[in-house]
């Protein structure tokens, strides 16, 4: 049976300036912001969502769109309408900011890639949303914009739950921001789905930074294993100040279990995501590490 789209007030703004004026004018209801739609028209679709309004921002894409790399202050900035088709092809990320590749081509078709947004990635506060690990190992910060002013969220503070996260009703994404990472390291991102363009039943992503053979500095984050994607701090301790040489990974990897909190649902079983995200932590450290000792 088709299904249709409930009624909405559909709203488009001509500039980021009026686009913001609007939401600050409508904070009092129950409204949604479209990017590229991939997962809010599905979901408006499919699963019940009945937003009073759905304010478009295909008219702005041209002020949010954009990859910049300031060589000087090492500083990359990604407007919150960058396709993932963009980040899987830039140039600019795939020397120092390759995770970001990795996981953009691993999110869905081409035909989502072409329309999917990075800042609609993340503000969907899915648990299992591919990008977020990638960005976690990167400290990436978010710059959230209101009519009132900006403000700066640290990746890892901006979930609170499953598809929910601390945006305001009056504020917008308008970018990423990550400040190259300094020295000798290696980074990887992996993912298992049902399907190749399937949504994870586990995403990882690893960063090693080395100091001779020494692990001087480790981050670990994993999608789809708990109610908000989560650093692995635990086997971050264990990796920190270790030997290359001394390193048992798949003991340390085992640990990652203190830091997850999986659940059994139509996709896998908890025992299966538990395996997997020993495994594929396993694996993408073994790759990080092995990429950054051939720096």
């Amino acid at each position: 049976m088709r299904k249709y789209l409930p009624q909405f007030e559909y709203i488009e703004p001509e500039s980021l300036t009026q686009a913001l004026t609007m939401l600050n004018s409508l904070e009092s209801k129950d409204g949604k912001v479209l990017a590229g739609g991939t997962d809010l028209v599905t979901s408006m679709r499919e699963k019940g969502l009945k937003p009073s309004y759905v304010l478009a921002l295909k008219h702005i894409s041209k002020d949010l769109n954009y990859i910049d790399f300031d060589a000087e202050s090492h500083m990359l900035r990604i407007g919150a309408l960058t396709t993932i088709r963009t980040i899987e092809t830039s140039t600019v990320l795939e020397k120092r900011f390759y995770p970001l590749t990795e996981a953009a081509s691993e999110l869905g078709s081409y035909q989502v890639k072409n329309r999917a947004t990075v800042g609609g990635n993340i503000c969907n506060a899915s648990p299992a949303a591919d990008m977020v690990p990638s960005l976690m190992v990167l400290e990436s910060e978010l710059q959230l914009i209101s009519s009132n002013g900006k403000r700066t969220v640290p990746i890892e503070k901006f979930f609170t739950g499953p598809g929910k996260n601390v945006i305001g009703k009056s504020e917008l994404l308008k970018e990423v921001l990550i400040k190259e990472p300094p020295g000798i390291f290696g980074a990887s991102f992996l993912k298992v789905a049902r399907k190749m363009t399937g949504c994870a039943i586990v995403n990882v992503a690893t960063f090693v930074k080395l100091n001779g053979k020494t692990v001087e500095e480790t981050r670990v984050a994993l999608g789809s294993v708990a109610p908000v994607p989560v650093r692995a701090r635990t086997v971050e301790r264990e990796l920190k100040g270790k030997r290359i040489d001394d390193l048992d990974i798949s003991k340390i990897s085992n640990t990652v279990e203190t830091d997850i909190s999986p659940i059994d649902d139509v996709r896998a079983s908890l025992a299966y995501r538990k395996h997997l995200a020993r495994s594929l932590v396993e694996r993408s450290l073994s790759i990080s590490i092995k990429r950054a000792m051939t720096e």
